[in-house]
């Protein structure tokens, strides 16, 4: 038969099965006591963040800031926080849409593949570079998701005109173009434009060990590379802490003129055959400096950043 539990009674689950016990307000916490303090506690992490990310703003290195902050629910613009000669533009928003981020009163952004993307520009060509991004990864539904990747020339040409890209020349005086990017097993991965093989553009990737495992699905999560030209190497962290060291391919500085969060264009050919580079998931903060942080700077801003 079903058990039934009286009002004020309550039963404790021993060895020896169900047995009665008295019911004592006083061992349950009250919830409203509970939640009080934990958004007493979002509160001040919230702050503290945002003491750290405007602190980081007044770095000379920082070219792209997006904090999510300070915006409205139908911005179709995102507020790149550093200003000045030669720093990115504001981001264009298509298609994703505004959502909470880290902790409430955070702004995000949410992406569902199917074109969602940020687009913005930054000028000019880099020896070193760090990319770093708070991101909560929802499903790796495809072989590369993109993070942050140039909508180099060659493919916005590729797409537009229905040209192959091996009709497309590649210059790569111009800078070579990079990817940010999620492989489908959880590796991330920096990949760069070697140039033209046989007609088919061919990217070097670097990957770190697959660390986004569907368990940390739905976690929020810090991503940095840094690619060190004095030291000749790239990194990858994970949540603050090193993950993967490759040595950085000689090569042209990296040109980011045209980039694109959270997706890439598609060429006519990689249409047909269904490619997508859609990311599924959210962002709520988006750095790119010309400079090679250090460890211990990547993690004190995990720390001050962790949810």
């Amino acid at each position: 038969g079903t058990s039934q539990i009286a009002a004020k009674q309550a039963r404790r689950l021993d060895d020896g099965g169900l047995s009665e016990t008295v019911f004592r307000p006083e061992d349950f916490p009250a919830m409203e006591r509970v939640r009080v303090r934990e958004q007493a506690e979002a509160a001040r992490l919230l702050f503290a963040w945002r003491a750290a990310a405007d602190a980081l703003d007044s770095d000379p290195a920082l070219r792209v800031h997006f904090n999510f902050e300070d915006q409205l629910p139908l911005d179709a613009s995102l507020t790149n926080r550093v200003r000045g000669e030669g720093t990115g533009s504001d981001g264009q928003i298509i298609g994703a849409r505004w959502t909470q981020g880290r902790w409430p009163g955070k702004g995000a952004l949410e992406f569902r593949g199917r074109g969602q993307r940020v687009l913005l520009r930054l000028p000019g060509t880099h020896a070193s570079l760090t990319l770093l991004a708070w991101v909560r990864v929802d499903a790796l539904p495809q072989p590369v998701t993109a993070l942050l990747m140039t909508e180099e020339p060659q493919r916005a040409e590729a797409d537009g005109e229905n040209k192959s890209p091996a009709s497309v020349s590649f210059a790569p005086v111009s800078g070579r173009p990079l990817r940010w990017e999620l492989k489908a097993n959880g590796q991330l991965g920096l990949s760069f434009l070697r140039g033209l093989v046989s007609g088919k553009l061919q990217w070097d990737a670097h990957l770190a060990p697959p660390l986004l495992t569907p368990e940390r699905y739905g976690q929020w999560l810090c991503l940095a590379t840094v690619l060190d030209a004095g030291r000749g190497e790239l990194m990858h962290f994970v949540n603050g802490l090193p993950v993967a060291r490759h040595p950085l391919p000689p090569g042209p500085p990296f040109a980011l003129t045209h980039l694109s969060l959270g997706n890439l264009s598609v060429t006519d050919a990689e249409a047909q055959q269904g490619v997508n580079y859609g990311f599924f998931g959210a962002v709520d903060e988006l750095v790119v400096a010309v400079r090679p942080f250090s460890a211990g700077e990547l993690r004190r801003y995990y720390e001050v950043g962790r949810p």
